[in-house]
């Protein structure tokens, strides 16, 4: 998985969103908050993921167990799949 090109993160009011452009402007009018776990997630997807790879990059940067990481990471990745801010 992979950042959707259709979403932009951007700081509105002291806090982090993803903010839709393009076509995914005229299928969510809204935006994605994020907190400091997600803008790394967000951040990670730059480059081409799998689930195991984003808990291992958070497992290193945060004082995380694993399972409670992976488990955050999978809705959060389902959470950015709804809303079409993550390609496969």
């Amino acid at each position: 998985m992979k950042q959707s090109p259709d979403y932009l993160l951007r700081q509105v009011a002291g806090k982090i969103v993803l903010v839709p452009v393009g076509r995914a402007a005229r299928t969510f009018p809204g935006m994605v908050d994020l907190n400091a776990v997600g803008k790394f997630i967000w951040e990670q997807l730059r480059e081409e993921q799998t689930l195991q790879s984003l808990v291992t990059a958070i497992t290193d940067r945060y004082e995380v167990d694993p399972k409670r990481a992976e488990a955050d990471a999978r809705a959060f990745i389902e959470r950015l799949q709804s809303v079409g801010a993550v390609t496969e």
